[in-house]
């Protein structure tokens, strides 16, 4: 019965990951409180497992992550970086590799891909031949240390719950050292020829790329009390105010007589850095209405797409409770090759949907 029961519940973690519908923590969880009525898992060998070493560890580096993100700038990092397209990528993968041996692979990365875009912006080239070679990078030096990986630490948690000795800090220093080096040094010869490609047209989309961004006027602002013509907010350089929405009613079209007053969301069509140009030229007359477009946060924009098996389709986006769920803020989102207007927390997502998250 157990056997059967453990098979039950592998295949029961499989398809509830794949399918997508349901969060990592209510698969496992359903699964353990199953096994647990069927009186295969004992209630004792789970608060066993929550107070194993290996997984506090995990939780204490995914935490030391955080810390090393808040007090760390890793803007500081990129006039270290270099200029060259082979030096930024030996530092670049050198730096990761290193951090992974003592932090988690997955938020390292995350961290650093900011810092690599910022650098091929300066350098005027395009990001793509520094970012996979990152990740080669991190699941290398995941190997370096018993804490380099979770792997590591989930199989020396299980050695030791069945009396073998577990392993030591640098047991993995000397074959993860060789094999780092092959992989860090592969990478700088090849990746640059092998991962170049000609992305002009690429780029040109992204130039053309439009969202719908949400802003409201100030109460006693700068725009307060004026119309569209004298906050010259009209004939804008690649934006374009299409409407506003006052008091739940829409007006549109916006014409140049329009007055514009407090508290009135304004939608504006266009680029993204059009919309940031706007903030910073007048920063007592508009803001983002989600409050995350602050000048030292405007980095951290990221485009996502909704996956055909995701949960949010379908639904307006308020009721998804996404904030929460992702730690982000839906700014724009583009279908199909257009922007979508009207108020953001109101639209329904669509599989394939482009998202501009902050």
């Amino acid at each position: 019965m157990a056997h059967y029961a453990h098979l039950i519940a592998f295949l029961f973690i499989v398809f509830g990951l794949l399918w997508g519908r349901l969060r990592a923590t209510q698969v496992f969880g359903a699964t353990v409180i199953g096994l647990i009525i069927l009186g295969v898992f004992e209630i004792d060998h789970l608060f066993t497992a929550a107070v194993n070493p290996s997984v506090l560890t995990i939780m204490v580096l995914i935490a030391l992550t955080n810390v090393v993100k808040k007090m760390v700038n890793l803007a500081a990092l990129l006039p270290l970086a270099g200029r060259k397209h082979r030096t930024i990528l030996l530092r670049s993968t050198v730096l990761t590799a290193l951090l992974s041996g003592v932090v988690n692979n997955t938020p390292v990365v995350a961290l650093l891909i900011p810092v690599i875009k910022a650098k091929a912006n300066e350098i005027e080239s395009s990001s793509s031949p520094f970012l996979l070679p990152l990740s080669f990078a991190a699941v290398v030096g995941g190997t370096l240390t018993l804490i380099g990986t979770s792997t590591n630490l989930v199989l020396n948690g299980l050695m030791i719950e069945n009396g073998i000795e577990g392993f030591h800090f640098w047991d993995f220093l000397l074959p993860g050292a060789i094999t780092a080096a092959v992989v860090l040094l592969f990478l700088i010869l090849f990746a640059p020829s092998l991962l170049h490609r000609n992305e002009t047209d690429e780029d040109e989309q992204e130039q053309l790329r439009h969202y719908t961004t949400e802003l409201k006027v100030l109460p006693e602002g700068e725009f307060t009390g004026k119309t569209v013509a004298e906050a010259k907010l009209r004939g804008l350089d690649n934006l374009y105010l299409s409407e506003i929405l006052r008091d739940r009613e829409i007006i549109s079209p916006v014409t140049p007589s329009t007055k514009l007053l407090a508290n009135d969301t304004l939608f504006f069509t266009g680029s993204l850095e059009k919309v940031n140009e706007l903030l910073d030229l007048h920063p007592k007359g508009l803001k983002s209405v989600e409050h995350k477009f602050e000048m030292d946060q405007r980095r951290d924009l990221h485009e996502v797409i909704v996956p055909n098996n995701s949960d949010l389709i379908g639904k307006p986006i308020h009721t998804t409770n996404f904030r929460a769920r992702y730690d982000a803020v839906i700014v724009g989102v583009h279908r199909e090759g257009k922007p979508l207007a009207g108020k953001i927390g109101a639209l329904k997502l669509a599989a394939g949907d482009l998202l501009l998250l902050s």
